[in-house]
């Protein structure tokens, strides 16, 4: 059995490091990476990157676009990244959301036909009106309408242990 795995980079954010970590200081360049998985069982796309139309334009990203710069092309979202690949979008079987922030789901309409695998505590989080007021959440992201597995904890994705996606809380 082969399993595939390649790293794309989906955008890139910047801003100051001070956001990231206790006494950083000036600004930091971040890659926003997805994972395309391709198994004999089917293709699985771990977190998405940044949505495509941030290529030309930030509002969508509300106040948090105060905090970031965007470098993004409209080859850098994930439906170019993958077409560019062979893989065609319409025929991803899962996408999966570490959380469900911006830089992490802005690529899932791209897998329109796509289960999307998240962790239950996540989903939840992500509906909540306070957090998403607060611009933490944004369900124009991920709440597309998609098919939407809510897992407890450890998930075997292709039932033969090689792609598991572990327990995490909620980060907003």
């Amino acid at each position: 059995m082969t399993v595939r795995v390649r790293l794309l980079t989906c955008g890139w954010l910047e801003g100051s490091l001070s956001m990231l970590m206790v006494g950083g200081e000036g600004r930091v360049r971040l890659p926003i990476p997805s994972v395309l998985v391709e198994h004999p069982k089917g293709t699985a796309v771990f977190d998405t990157g940044l949505h495509a139309s941030l290529a030309h334009d930030t509002s969508r990203l509300r106040t948090s676009a105060d905090l970031f710069d965007v470098f993004m092309g409209p080859d850098d979202a994930l439906g170019p990244q993958l077409q560019a690949l062979d893989v065609d979008p319409a025929g991803v079987d899962f996408v999966i959301n570490s959380h469900l922030h911006f830089d992490h789901c802005g690529g899932n309409e791209a897998l329109a036909n796509a289960t999307l695998l998240v962790q239950d505590p996540e989903w939840k989080a992500g509906h909540i009106d306070k957090r998403i007021e607060r611009d933490v959440y944004n369900p124009n992201d991920f709440d597309l309408g998609q098919p939407v597995q809510l897992l407890k904890g450890e998930h075997d994705v292709f039932g033969d242990g090689s792609e598991r996606p572990g327990q995490a809380e909620p980060l907003g």
